[in-house]
C-alpha cells in the first residue's frame, strides 16, 4: 500500500509569529505527514523564530529558517547570496528549496495572513495534488476562467452581489461573458496544481479592491473543479498547492524596481503560475481550483503603493499574453520550463512593447533565474 503524501507548507513573513498560533489546528490534522517551513527575512522579529521553537517542543514538524540557513542552502544549491533578494516575498523560493531537498511530495504555498476554514479539509484537498483524479469541470468564455467567478463576493461598501475578476487575470481577457463560469460533466487528468480561495477578503487587485472593497462570503459551487484543457489563469500564492514534479518550474519570479527606477510588484506569483500552467499544458496535465478555503484577514496594505507596483506587472503581462497562451514542445517540465526561458525575451513586441527597455532587461534576467532555478533544484534533488 501506497504510503499518504508528504505535505510542505512553505511561507516567508516580516510578522513576529503570533499567527503560528492559528496554524495549530492545521499542523495537528496533518500529524507526522506536514511540515511548515519559514523563510525569514531582515525584518522579521526574533520573536518569530522563538515561537516556532515553541511548536517545535510541542512535536509539531516546524523549521524556522534564518538568514544564515538560508545562505547555507543557496550555497549547496550553487546559487549565488543575492539570487533570492532581501525584503520580498521572493524569500519564499528559499523554503521551497528547503522543503524539496527534504523529500516532500506536495508544497503548500499560505501567506500568513491566511487561515485554513477546515483543517481536515484542507490536508484531504491538497494530498490529491500529484493525482490522477476524475472532478467536474469549470470553463469560462474563454481559455481563462475566473476562479472568483466560484464565490459569493458583496461589496463592502453595499452589501450587493458584484463580480470580480482574481489578481493578475489579464485585462485583455475581461469581459462580461468571461467573468462567469459554466460547470460541465467530470473528466479524468493528472493535477499538478490546485488554487484554493478565499473568506473574507479574495486576492484581487488593487484598482478593484479600491472601487468595490470586495468580501467572499461563502463558495456559490463548495467542491473542486477542473480546468479544462489548455486554460490558464492566476495563481495566487496565497493558498495554493503544487506536485512535487512541477517544483522545477515553480520559481517565483522577482519583483523590484525595474532600470529606469518604475516599481514592480505582486506579479512575482502571478508570472510563476502563468509560466507553471504553460509546463502543466506541455505535459498533458491540469489545474484544479475552488476549496479548500482560507479565512484572509489582510495585513495592512497601501491600496496606492499595491496599484503603483501592479501596473507593471499589468503590462508585462499585456505584452506577453499570446506568448504565455502557446504550448512549449517539450515532453517534461524541466524541457517546458526551459524552453519557456529561452523565448521570454523573444516573445515581447519590438522594441519590449509598453515598458521598452525595462521590460528587455526584466525579460532577459527572469529568463535567467528561470534556468537557475531549475539547476538548483537538480543539485538539491534528494530522491
Amino acid at each position: 500500500m501506497q504510503s499518504p503524501p508528504k505535505l510542505a507548507i512553505t511561507l516567508t513573513t516580516i510578522n513576529d509569529g503570533r499567527f503560528l498560533d492559528r496554524f495549530r489546528p492545521l499542523l495537528a490534522a496533518g500529524g507526522n505527514r506536514l511540515a511548515l517551513v519559514i523563510a525569514g527575512d531582515r525584518k522579521t522579529p526574533p520573536e518569530c523564530a522563538s515561537r516556532a521553537a515553541r511548536l517545535v517542543a510541542e512535536g509539531f514538524d516546524v523549521r524556522y529558517l534564518g538568514l544564515d540557513e538560508q545562505a547555507d542552502i543557496l550555497d549547496a544549491a550553487g546559487l549565488a547570496s543575492q539570487f533570492v533578494p532581501f525584503d520580498s516575498d521572493n524569500r519564499r523560493n528559499l523554503a521551497v528549496l528547503e522543503a524539496w531537498r527534504s523529500g516532500a511530495d506536495v508544497f503548500i504555498s499560505l501567506d500568513d495572513d491566511n487561515f485554513p476554514l477546515d483543517p481536515h479539509e484542507f490536508i484531504s484537498c491538497y494530498s490529491e495534488v500529484g493525482k490522477m483524479r476524475r472532478l467536474p469541470v469549470a470553463r469560462g468564455a474563454g481559455r481563462w476562467p475566473n476562479v472568483c467567478a466560484l464565490l459569493d463576493i458583496r461589496s463592502g461598501w453595499t452589501d450587493q452581489p458584484v463580480s470580480v475578476f482574481a489578481r493578475g487575470h489579464p485585462h485583455a481577457r475581461r469581459d462580461g461573458q468571461s467573468i462567469d463560469l459554466s460547470i460541465y460533466p467530470e473528466e479524468q487528468a493528472t493535477v499538478l496544481a490546485h488554487v484554493g480561495l478565499w473568506e473574507g477578503h479574495p486576492d484581487v487587485d488593487a484598482a478593484t479592491r479600491a472601487a468595490l472593497d470586495p468580501i467572499s462570503r461563502a463558495m456559490l459551487h463548495p467542491a473542486v473543479m477542473l480546468a479544462s484543457d489548455h486554460a490558464r489563469a492566476p495563481m495566487s500564492t496565497q493558498n495554493i498547492a503544487v506536485a512535487r514534479e512541477l517544483v522545477p518550474a515553480w520559481w517565483y519570479v522577482r519583483m523590484g524596481r525595474l532600470a529606469s527606477g518604475r516599481p514592480l510588484d505582486r506579479f512575482g506569483d502571478m508570472f510563476q503560475a502563468y509560466f507553471a500552467s504553460m509546463v502543466i499544458d506541455a505535459v498533458g496535465a491540469r489545474f484544479a481550483f475552488g476549496l479548500p478555503l482560507v479565512r484572509h484577514e489582510r495585513n495592512a496594505h497601501s491600496l496606492l503603493r499595491d496599484l503603483t507596483g501592479e501596473v507593471s506587472g499589468m503590462a508585462l503581462l499585456e505584452d506577453l499574453l499570446t506568448y504565455i497562451e502557446t504550448v512549449p514542445a517539450a515532453t517534461s517540465v524541466v524541457q517546458a520550463y526551459r524552453a519557456i526561458a529561452d523565448g521570454l525575451v523573444d516573445a515581447l513586441p519590438n522594441g519590449g512593447g509598453i515598458l521598452g527597455d525595462d521590460a528587455l532587461r526584466w525579460a532577459d534576467e527572469t529568463a535567467q533565474s528561470m534556468l537557475n532555478w531549475t539547476d538548483a533544484c537538480e543539485r538539491l534533488n534528494m530522491r
